[in-house]
């Protein structure tokens, strides 16, 4: 087989998708150690591949970008001349980046028809669960690349987690007691347990062991966070909005435990190894992002013959009545966690 020396991995986006590449790079970097590997992505996500030691090269395409900028930027890469272009997003932008690029290409199977089927009429035509970050793997598995099973990984900027250390002990946060984070935010209204149930897990946890519970989440997950602390009569730390996206893995870093939706901090809680208890929604194993490994926990309503109803989420409930989220009761979750913490 021919050797590859120079390798391009496009993924726009979004902060799950991008962590869910890294055993990908892994391997890439494994079986081609001599090879330059590059990767395409916007630039608001620099701080999530900036210290990734796998990659030689990182272009940034403006997060508010124009043609104009995909079209240099496609100038940039065709003069690379590429032997290998893995294109992990399959969208116009990465069709435009790799066209006449010479590089030999192969994408990532995204089972569009299972998906429709599955969501559309729920027929389940998926002969296996396959994880997002196994079907970028399989992309190249004619290069006699194979999964290593060492799963998601993620590096931190050790001295901005220092930083990061001295924010949140501004903030009274005690690092030498439990900690846990709760990610109560999703890009969409159905991915997102109630936050009034999630105040009520804190209320309750915090009533019976000496716990102390972090808010993570960005800009717009705010309101939320602050309304979840509203609710509560204990002291939390609400760092929503606040930190990017480093400074951010450090906090979370920091934890015992994560209580998360399904989101791209959940990947980001599997990628540090973190003990994780996870509720999904209206979404389900078979669409890929459904975390794999010893330390999660997913919490799921599987007596509902609507799920999924979406494979990314949407704004209201198709049914009207939001089941998939609303009989996952607090106690449940309440009990998931005790049994955790009992024993961390």
């Amino acid at each position: 087989m021919k050797e590859l020396h120079k390798i391009l991995v496009i993924r726009f986006s979004s902060i799950g998708d991008i962590l869910l590449s890294f055993p990908l790079l892994r391997i890439l970097k494994k079986r081609f150690p001599n090879a330059s590997v590059d990767f395409v992505t916007k630039l608001q996500y620099k701080e999530l591949l900036a210290t990734n030691p796998h990659l030689n090269h990182i272009y940034y395409l403006p997060t508010h970008s124009k043609f104009s900028d995909l079209k240099q930027l496609r100038k940039e890469i065709s003069n690379q001349k590429y032997d290998l272009i893995v294109d992990i997003h399959k969208n116009f932008r990465s069709f435009y980046l790799r066209a006449f690029s010479f590089a030999q290409v192969v994408k990532y199977h995204k089972y569009r028809i299972q998906r429709f089927f599955l969501i559309q009429f729920k027929f389940n035509f998926y002969q296996k669960y396959t994880p997002v970050y196994k079907r970028y793997i399989d992309s190249v598995k004619s290069f006699q690349i194979e999964d290593d099973k060492e799963g998601l990984e993620f590096f931190l900027n050790d001295k901005g987690c220092e930083h990061v250390r001295q924010k949140l002990s501004a903030k009274g946060l005690q690092q030498d007691g439990l900690i846990v984070a709760v990610a109560a935010g999703a890009s969409f209204p159905t991915k997102r347990w109630l936050p009034e149930y999630f105040a009520r897990v804190i209320q309750s946890i915090s009533h019976s062991t000496p716990v102390q519970f972090v808010l993570f989440g960005d800009k717009n997950d705010r309101k939320n966070t602050d309304y979840i602390e509203s609710l509560v009569e204990f002291p939390v730390i609400n760092i929503a909005g606040e930190f990017g996206l480093m400074e951010t893995a450090c906090a979370l870093s920091f934890a015992d435990l994560v209580l998360t939706n399904d989101t791209g901090l959940l990947h980001l809680s599997m990628a540090l190894k973190k003990k994780t208890v996870a509720i999904f929604g209206p979404t389900t194993r078979e669409l890929g992002f459904y975390p794999v490994g010893e330390n999660v926990r997913v919490l799921e309503n599987n007596a509902l013959d609507c799920r999924p109803c979406t494979h990314i989420g949407t704004n209201k409930c198709p049914k009207k009545h939001f089941k998939c989220m609303t009989e996952i009761t607090p106690d449940v979750v309440i009990g998931v966690l005790q049994d955790i913490l009992n024993r961390v």
